[in-house]
């Protein structure tokens, strides 16, 4: 007599979590609503006082996220890395379990039951005052950028340099740049091709010719580890202006001169 197979429930899949982080019942403070905002590796949901970021499970040449583990151990990374520019902002990271029997369930967001994901926390900031919609809505003042200026330098002048030969920082300037003519080279962004190998080829050129100003800036102590994705979009100009969401995936696109 054969034993009939016992059925086995299939693992949430991220869908189902977004539909669960969507609604304002998920969280404990049960905010009036959730906006939420999708970008390649992950979910972020905005309630009315804070953010909570859940990482996509994927897998790229330059991350690995395709385990509850793995996510979790990012999610650790990011906050302590994200503290350097940004504290009191990253408040930590918080298990989204799986518990169906719960009331609202089948998640609880900061339950006791098995961890189905986790989730960094972060106090929500004012999107009028990030650089980016500052510039656009010219509400930048000349004492805003002084002020955040001022936090990168301070941190800049802070950091210890990293170990790193001339050779190899010249070689990576030289991978990247190839890197870049590659992507900009795809047919479907139909960029003129002679404008962008004239200054792809200028910046090649320098490299050959003049690498020995980049090697002088290594023996320096220049290059450190930074934050490896600082654009307007990160740059929140509150009174004490902070710097959110460095790139904590991957430590060597973090190794770099401030001058970049």
């Amino acid at each position: 007599m054969t034993r009939a197979a016992t059925a086995v429930a299939p693992a949430p899949g991220l869908a189902e979590k977004v539909r669960f982080l969507e609604r304002p019942a998920a969280y404990p403070d049960r905010p009036e609503r959730v906006e939420t905002q999708e970008t390649h590796m992950a979910w972020v949901f905005l309630t009315d006082r804070f953010a909570y970021k859940l990482k996509k499970p994927v897998r790229y040449d330059y991350l690995d996220f395709s385990t509850v583990e793995a996510r979790r151990r990012d999610a650790v990374r990011e906050v302590a890395l994200n503290r350097r520019l940004a504290p009191g902002v990253y408040l930590g990271i918080v298990p989204l379990t799986w518990e169906p029997g719960a009331p609202g369930g089948p998640f609880v967001l900061d339950g006791d039951g098995e961890v189905a994901d986790w989730l960094v926390k972060m106090r929500r900031l004012p999107s009028e005052r990030m650089l980016d919609r500052a510039i656009q809505d010219g509400t930048a003042t000349e004492e805003d950028v002084e002020r955040a200026a001022l936090l990168l330098a301070a941190f800049y002048r802070d950091a210890r340099p990293v170990e790193m030969t001339p050779a190899g920082y010249r070689a990576r300037f030289r991978r990247e740049l190839e890197e870049i003519r590659r992507e900009l080279s795809r047919f479907d962004l139909r960029l003129p091709a002679g404008r962008l190998e004239d200054v792809l080829g200028a910046l090649l050129r320098f490299v050959e010719e003049r690498g020995w100003t980049l090697d002088r800036r290594v023996e320096a102590g220049r290059v450190v580890e930074a934050h490896g994705d600082l654009r307007p979009e990160h740059v929140c100009l509150t009174p004490e202006p902070v710097v959110i969401d460095c790139l904590e995936f991957n430590r060597s696109f973090r190794l770099l001169d401030p001058a970049d």
